[in-house]
C-alpha cells in the first residue's frame, strides 16, 4: 500500500492511496465429503416422480421431472423456499443493453428453465455414499447436454457437481453458468473467503483483494439507475448465509465458485426500469455460479467482453458446490 505521509488540502496523513496485492498460484485441493461417525446411514427412496434423502437430521426431495433439489430439510426447518436449479442468465447491465447481448444470447434466456431429463440414475458408491445423477438436454440452446451429480453423507453434507457442455451450430457465448436457489430471509448475515469487499466480475476484479469478509446480505444490491445484475463475488472458497443466532447454511465451492445473494429475481431486475419499481421476491435469492461473462465497458454502445472473458460454447463445464447445515 502506499499512504500520505502528511496531511494536505485533498487528504488526510495515512490516506491510501494506491495498494496491489500478490495472488500466489496454489494447486486447488479435493473438497473432502466427512461422514458423521455413529450417526445412521442415508436411506433413499424412490418414487415415479421424486427422489427422497433422508438421514439423521436431514430430508432432501429431488425431482425426478426436473432434476432439482426441491426441498432440503434440517431438522425439520426448511432451506430452500424455490428450488436449487441450473441458470445460464443474467439480468442485462447497461453495457450488455448497447451491445445487444438480450437478443444475441437469447437462446439462454429460458435454456435452463426448458432443459429436458433424459435419465435418473440412483446408486451408492463403494464408500458408503448415496449418488443421485441426472442428466438432461437443453434443447432452446442447440445440442446443449448436463448433468447434475448429487452425492450425500450420513454427516448431513450435500456434495452437487454440475457439468455442462453448450454445443450447436453458431452457438453464442453463455451469459452466466451456475445455479440459483432461494434461502430463509433470516439469512442476512454472509460471511466469505474469496474477493471482495465489493462486487466483481471476471473482468473487474484486479482491486477486489482476496479476504475473509462479512456483510449484512441487503448491502450486495447497488442501486444503479436501471436495475441490471449486480451483487457478484468472484473467486470464492466458501460463503456461509446465516440468521444472527450464527444458524444457517455453508457453501463450499469445488474448487471456488462466484456467489451473489439479492432480494429480487433475475426477472424483476431485468423487468423494471427504476430500482423503486422494485419488488423483494420475499427471500434472498442465491446465485452459485461457475462464472458469468465479463461486463466489458470500452464503450456503452457496443463493446462486447473480450473473449477471454466470455464462456465459449463447445467446451465441458463442471465445478461443484458442497451444502452444509451450520446449526
Amino acid at each position: 500500500s502506499f499512504a500520505t505521509t502528511r496531511k494536505t488540502a485533498w487528504a488526510e496523513k495515512g490516506t491510501v492511496i494506491a495498494q496491489d496485492q500478490t495472488v500466489v498460484p496454489a494447486e486447488p485441493q479435493p473438497l473432502l465429503m466427512t461422514g458423521g461417525v455413529g450417526r445412521e446411514e442415508v436411506r433413499l427412496e424412490a418414487t415415479g416422480s421424486e427422489v427422497t434423502a433422508t438421514g439423521a437430521n436431514f430430508v432432501v426431495r429431488i425431482s425426478k421431472a426436473t432434476g432439482s433439489i426441491l426441498s432440503w430439510k434440517v431438522a425439520g426447518e426448511e432451506q430452500f423456499l424455490a428450488p436449487l436449479e441450473p441458470n445460464f442468465w443474467r439480468a442485462p447491465t447497461d453495457n450488455d443493453r448497447g451491445n445487444q447481448m438480450t437478443a444475441r444470447h437469447a437462446v439462454w434466456r429460458k435454456a435452463a428453465e426448458q432443459r429436458e431429463v433424459r435419465d435418473v440414475i440412483v446408486r451408492r458408491e463403494v464408500e458408503g455414499n448415496w449418488h443421485v445423477i441426472v442428466t438432461f438436454s437443453c434443447p432452446a440452446a442447440g445440442e446443449t447436454v448436463g448433468t447434475l451429480d448429487y452425492t450425500f453423507t450420513n454427516g448431513g453434507q450435500i456434495r452437487v457437481v454440475f457439468k455442462v457442455t453448450p454445443q450447436g451450430k453458431k452457438l453464442a457465448s453463455l451469459p452466466r453458468l451456475g445455479m440459483t436457489v432461494q434461502i430463509p430471509v433470516g439469512y442476512d448475515h454472509v460471511t466469505w473467503l474469496g474477493r471482495g469487499p465489493h462486487e466483481n466480475y471476471a473482468d473487474r476484479k484486479a482491486a477486489a483483494f482476496f479476504g475473509k469478509y462479512t456483510l449484512l446480505a441487503g448491502d450486495f444490491f447497488f442501486p444503479y439507475v436501471e436495475p441490471q445484475e449486480t451483487g457478484n463475488r468472484t473467486e470464492t472458497f466458501w460463503v456461509r448465509f446465516t440468521d444472527a443466532a450464527g444458524k444457517g447454511i455453508k457453501v463450499t465451492g469445488d474448487p471456488k465458485i462466484n456467489f451473489s445473494i439479492l432480494p429480487y429475481t433475475i426477472s424483476e431486475l431485468e423487468t423494471r426500469k427504476h430500482p423503486w419499481e422494485l419488488h423483494p421476491c420475499g427471500n434472498w435469492v442465491v446465485n452459485l455460479d461457475y462464472g458469468q461473462m465479463g461486463l466489458a465497458g470500452e464503450d456503452s454502445w457496443g463493446a462486447k467482453p473480450w473473449k477471454e472473458f466470455q464462456l465459449m460454447p463447445d467446451r465441458e463445464y463442471t465445478y461443484g458446490i458442497m451444502l452444509e447445515p451450520i446449526r
